[in-house]
């Protein structure tokens, strides 16, 4: 990959960023760019990747008169940096919202007014069990089907835009596969340009970095003021993984519970230390927890539940629910499930993946447990 040419896009890139002006060449299915291309009533969905111009292309939609709209991803915690993004793109006539309820209701009402929708693809993360990997640039990411799929019920032309260094190239998706079909053409582009999307990857790199490199000056700083006070310095930032602090917003786990489950949980929060990352197991305090489990012989869903707070090892435990309330969606037409009763609540409920679920006789008693 050509340093010069990394540089140049991470320069360029920030002036998009920033809304700075630029003349692109667009190519290939230009009629996408025509009133006579959408259906009745419907608008458009451009699919593509930080690939590129990126941040220019909504812009040059604009200029073109398409009235677009970009659907992003949330910047959790940023909530100025965001706010500012928008308002600089608004200045050339392009819309931002954020994944989310509100988001898609406003995306949704622009589509079916005939306004021009964009979603950048590349970041879709292809961990949930519900949704098809495809290969991009080595790895993998989430097939844009759910993506599609909206902009068909909302009567959407549907298209894929590639970038490259100087403007973008636009494919009109058809066929079976389209999720297919649109991966395999940014992966090309990308092949094709490789430092025209890698610019992207060095700027997050930059963002990330800048914090860190502020801290570090300011521990400098009052290391230097404080040389003759050693009791008022500031302690040294941890070196050993173990002593690092997690907090998360958000938090999603799946995977094996003991040897007779899977499990999916979720929280709104969680705070916790990393530990050895080649361990499963990381220490855990969460917050607002659902819990759901099936059992791996049958597929059956065992347990709902939901808990005010959590603490401990997770998923080999052990650890503890607290203020919990739990049912068994399987339960009717199964009578040794339907034993158990319908749901409950419990004060705490502890799990090992050893001894499963511990509550002293309650009807959970060893759910999920691999000793017999």
């Amino acid at each position: 990959m050509n340093p010069w040419s990394l540089g140049w896009g991470l320069g360029q890139g920030l002036a998009d960023l920033m809304g700075s002006p630029r003349s692109l060449v667009v190519t290939g299915d230009l009629d996408l760019l025509g009133e006579s291309s959408c259906q009745e009533g419907g608008g458009r969905l451009f699919l593509a990747a930080h690939l590129g111009p990126w941040e220019a292309g909504a812009s040059e939609l604009a200029r073109r008169g398409q009235r677009p709209m970009v659907l992003a991803s949330p910047w959790p915690r940023l909530p100025r940096a965001a706010a500012e993004l928008a308002r600089l793109r608004a200045r050339h006539g392009v819309r931002t919202v954020f994944r989310g309820r509100a988001g898609w209701r406003k995306a949704t009402e622009w589509l079916r007014g005939g306004g021009t929708v964009v979603a950048l693809v590349d970041s879709l993360s292809a961990a949930p069990a519900h949704r098809r990997s495809l290969r991009f640039v080595g790895s993998e990411l989430g097939a844009p089907e759910a993506l599609l799929r909206w902009a068909d019920r909302q009567g959407a032309v549907t298209a894929v835009a590639v970038g490259a260094p100087d403007g973008f190239g636009l494919h009109r998706l058809r066929g079976e596969d389209r999720s297919r079909v649109c991966v395999e053409l940014l992966d090309q582009g990308v092949r094709r340009h490789p430092s025209a999307w890698a610019w992207v990857h060095a700027l997050a790199g930059t963002v990330l970095a800048l914090p860190s490199l502020l801290l570090l000056l300011l521990l400098g700083v009052s290391g230097a003021m404080s040389a003759c006070s050693p009791e008022e310095r500031l302690p040294p930032l941890p070196s050993h993984p173990e002593d690092w602090l997690i907090e998360a917003e958000g938090v999603r786990w799946h995977g094996p519970l003991g040897e007779n489950l899977r499990g999916e949980l979720r929280a709104s929060r969680g705070v916790g230390r990393l530990g050895d990352r080649t361990e499963q197991s990381v220490g855990l305090k969460l917050e607002a927890i659902r819990l759901r489990a099936w059992s791996r012989e049958t597929g059956l869903e065992l347990l709902a539940m939901e808990a005010q707070r959590f603490s401990g090892q997770w998923p080999e435990g052990p650890a503890s629910f607290e203020t919990v309330s739990w049912t068994i969606p399987s339960a009717e037409g199964l009578p040794d499930l339907a034993a158990l009763g319908p749901g409950g609540e419990l004060e705490r409920l502890d799990w090992t993946a050893r001894d499963g679920f511990l509550c002293g006789d309650c009807p959970l008693e060893g759910l999920g447990g691999s000793e017999p």
